[in-house]
């Protein structure tokens, strides 16, 4: 059994990425962490992370963040803006796996969804991440960060790819850390699972 997070990241603050949160979950505390789906991996020892992000997502500070070197961040932040991310994209992957202690986690750039064909094409992505998928892998899902449609387009993919391949995905998790909660809840962001609506 392979357990694997897909997990999507925006664009985070003109000023820098996102900021960081203390986030908890099962009554742990992972503090100052920027991605939620860094603090999953560890909680949830996960062997593969698949990420989902645009061309303009903040990716140069995942490979920051993983324990990539500054240098080569810069030059995944300057390909980014140049719409040259492809070239960097193993690189990303590598270190993640590093991280990890694992292999096989994957990144995948896809569109912003603007329209039908933006959205087909995102489909196709989608299908591409099934590709990678094994019948007795334990699949998290982490909807927190990036555009609300691929919250959606993650439920319904989920869905469409138990049905064309006559098993269902072993759904464990579906995440999403309450950052707008976190003010009232002494700066602590929970980490909720809504596994539920699958079940």
């Amino acid at each position: 059994m392979t357990k694997i997070l897909i997990s999507s990241i925006g664009t985070g603050s003109k000023n820098g990425g996102y900021n960081v949160a203390d986030y908890e979950i099962g009554g742990k505390i992972y503090k100052n962490e920027k991605f939620i789906a860094k603090a999953l991996c560890e909680h949830l020892k996960i062997d593969k992370l698949f990420l989902v992000g645009t061309q303009k997502s903040i990716w140069e500070v995942v490979f920051e963040d993983f324990g990539g070197d500054k240098q080569t961040a810069l030059s995944i932040y300057g390909a980014k803006e140049n719409n040259n991310l492809a070239e960097f994209i193993p690189q990303i992957e590598n270190i993640i796996d590093e991280k990890l202690g694992t292999n096989g986690s994957k990144c995948f750039i896809i569109e912003y969804g603007k329209d039908e064909a933006e959205l087909w094409r995102n489909f196709d992505k989608f299908l591409q991440i099934a590709m990678h998928l094994e019948p007795n892998d334990e699949i998290h899902l982490d909807i927190t960060h990036s555009f609300r449609s691929l919250s959606l387009m993650s439920f319904i993919m989920s869905e469409f790819i138990s049905n064309a391949s006559g098993s269902e995905l072993d759904i464990q998790g579906v995440y999403y850390g309450m950052l707008e909660y976190s003010s009232e809840n002494n700066g602590i962001t929970p980490i909720v699972n809504l596994a539920m609506f699958f079940k």
